[in-house]
């Protein structure tokens, strides 16, 4: 059995997601979500212990994978109940889906749809290649007809971060190559012409972020289609205190969506399957040893590929070293893609793509010399993983506060067991699990006897006492956990209804002023009250709404 640089971090990697199955609120699909893992740690190893005679098998299944996406996508979007960035995609949408066969399967978003297809289609142009290098039409001419199928169904995704992180990578893989021109003219090492040039690229793309008004989010909202950048910049924010709730134990794999809803949007309904970004799913499900891990493997896989020195048409390799660079060609534009598509989004871990988060990697074991993969070795990230564990164990139970955070983030845990647990319910918190919730209680207490000021344990101790109707309870423990954290969107909204119920009319009113769902929402609680048998709560959320309504 072969050896890879990466085993150490994969072990990790599947033992976080183990942890994440054990502390899930739903187990059912965090198990399927830990064999999907498992599966894309096996696709690792299968392409890592391969032949490399077969990287034309490995590429052919690859670009069939992306044609087949790109088919599937095109077969089950429904541009109706979803439409495209772009007012003529979704007129040219529409007209598909009036004369396509329908099918019963559940449609792919088309942010996963377009990053998968921008992450492996180049394997379509390199085996497009070799089928023309190598004089076989059949190979070349399926290569050619998947790239336009597959070119179809990515433009229909309008899938803006897909393109725009393929064109980056693009542009990357356009330095080395002009790097190595400007070697042949200066005489100076390729690696440092080519360094050179990326700095001198990212100061011009950054000098045009400072001078648009605005910045970075400018230029992003500069590009044409719906405005998201900012809507993901408060995403992200709120998935960090997420995260910042269970810094031990993480929140469970497949946890995202009812996280989410119950504590940052306070909402009984689905809002979102991921934080659109891969790193923050990854480490708030899996923990920060679990993002360390990936970044371990991800990283050891770009050193490979900058140590075997990637380059396509260097007319000085050898015919037999024509596959491997076409592989590794590949997997550099592949893992450039990946690594700017998972800023914004997360097709390889929060969906369907999640058996392929491997895959680049292996195909780059596959395709390195083997010195290379000796050389990486030592530095496979399983030593200092380690002892970054040990250390935080121990620190855990030396430092007072940290074991204050090991108790909240157990009460969190349990609480998110006990009240997610046929989630999403669609049915406002009527109090049915409040009894349940003591074990979880007892943690969050403990946690503020040695850490008064804990944001997670305060908070969650605030959502206990609304469960119970102990609003002016609840109102002290949030009032706290929100002047530890005025940006937390949930500890606002749940503050601000418990200010309402309380008949602090005014001080519900600041603190609702930028929960744009709340006027909607006390409408409802009028009604809602009233079934409850509360008609003195109905009177205060008729009054909330009205002086909502008023300003």
């Amino acid at each position: 059995m072969k050896r890879t640089p990466f085993d150490g971090v994969l072990l990790i990697f599947a033992a976080t997601a183990v942890l994440g199955v054990i502390v899930a609120y739903d187990r059912t699909r965090a198990g399927i979500k830990l064999v999907n893992i498992l599966v894309g740690i096996g696709a690792f190893y299968s392409l890592a212990w391969g032949r490399r005679r077969n990287l034309p098998h490995v590429w052919s299944a690859l670009s069939g994978l992306s044609a087949a996406i790109a088919v599937y996508f095109l077969l089950t979007h429904d541009w109706q109940a979803l439409p495209a960035d772009s007012g003529l995609l979704t007129g040219i949408g529409l007209q598909w889906m009036g004369v396509r066969p329908s099918f019963p399967f559940p449609a792919i978003h088309p942010n996963s749809a377009g990053g998968l297809i921008a992450i492996f289609w180049p394997f379509q142009i390199v085996l497009g290649g070799y089928g023309w290098r190598k004089r076989r039409p059949k190979i070349w001419m399926t290569a050619v007809l998947l790239v336009g199928i597959t070119l179809i169904g990515w433009l229909m995704t309008s899938s803006r971060a897909s393109w725009l992180a393929f064109g980056a990578a693009l542009g990357i893989v356009g330095l080395w190559w002009l790097s190595q021109r400007a070697q042949a003219a200066t005489g100076w090492p390729r690696q440092r012409i080519f360094i050179m040039l990326l700095f001198l690229m990212s100061g011009l793309v950054g000098g045009l972020a400072v001078a648009l008004p605005g910045g970075l989010l400018a230029l992003a909202g500069s590009v044409p289609g719906a405005a998201t950048a900012g809507s993901r910049l408060v995403l992200y924010r709120q998935t960090l205190a997420l995260i910042a709730d269970f810094p031990f134990t993480g929140g469970g794999l497949a946890a995202f969506p009812g996280l989410y809803a119950q504590y940052i949007a306070v909402t009984p309904f689905f809002q979102f399957n991921y934080s659109h970004n891969l790193w923050l799913d990854v480490w708030l499900e899996q923990t920060l040893l679990g993002l360390l891990a990936l970044l371990a493997v991800m990283g050891g896989a770009g050193a490979l590929l900058w140590r075997t020195a990637v380059t396509v048409d260097d007319s000085t390799q050898r015919k037999s070293r024509q596959a491997l660079n076409l592989s590794r060609w590949a997997s550099a534009l592949g893992l450039l893609t990946l690594l700017g598509h998972s800023l914004v989004d997360d097709a390889l871990y929060g969906g369907l793509g999640t058996p392929f988060l491997f895959v680049l990697p292996g195909i780059v074991v596959l395709a390195s010399r083997q010195r290379e993969v000796e050389r990486l070795r030592p530095f496979s990230f399983a030593a200092p993983v380690f002892i970054f564990l040990a250390a935080a164990l121990a620190a855990l139970t030396l430092q007072p506060s940290l074991l204050g955070r090991w108790y909240a983030n157990r009460g969190a845990a349990a609480m998110a067991r006990i009240e997610l647990q046929d989630w999403p319910t669609q049915i406002w918190d009527d109090g049915r699990y409040a009894a349940q919730l003591a074990p979880a209680q007892a943690f969050l207490q403990r946690a503020i006897a040695i850490q008064p000021a804990n944001r997670t344990a305060q908070s969650r101790l605030g959502l206990i006492a609304l469960a119970k109707r102990d609003f002016e309870t609840a109102v002290t423990h949030l009032q706290i956990a929100h002047d530890r954290d005025p940006d937390h969107r949930g500890i606002a909204k749940s503050l601000g209804y418990s200010y309402v119920w309380t008949g602090d009319l005014g001080r519900a009113a600041d603190l609702l002023a930028d929960i744009p769902e709340a006027r909607r929402e006390m409408k409802a609680y009028v009604h809602w009250w009233n079934e409850q048998g509360r008609p003195d709560l109905a009177a205060l959320a008729d009054a909330q709404a009205a002086a909502m309504a008023a300003k």
